[in-house]
């Protein structure tokens, strides 16, 4: 699964190498998912170059809840943040049709 973490924020890729550290010093994290810093698909006429999304990839072993609270324990030693959106693809049927 793949998950892309935002910060809404001019200050954005300081945050996401925060979050990106926070994150690596988890072991199940470490264990079950690879922390990647990438630019989202840069806008017409917009110059790019800065990295402004964490993307995690995971296999089997994943647990979303304790990244949650892997990203809720990195919040709190933040200031606030107006948006902090997070996406993954639709879950897909495994079961026959």
């Amino acid at each position: 699964m793949r998950v892309d973490v935002y910060i809404d924020e001019e200050r954005s890729e300081g945050e996401l190498r925060s979050l990106q550290g926070w994150l690596g010093q988890e072991p199940e994290v470490r264990r079950a998912a690879v922390l990647t810093l990438r630019e989202k698909s840069a806008e017409p006429g917009s110059m790019g170059g800065v990295l402004d999304v964490l993307q995690l990839v995971t296999g089997n072993g994943w647990s979303a809840a304790s990244f949650v609270l892997s990203v809720a324990a990195w919040r709190q030693t933040r200031p606030p943040y107006r948006r902090f959106p997070a996406s993954a693809p639709p879950p897909r049927s495994t079961a026959p049709p």
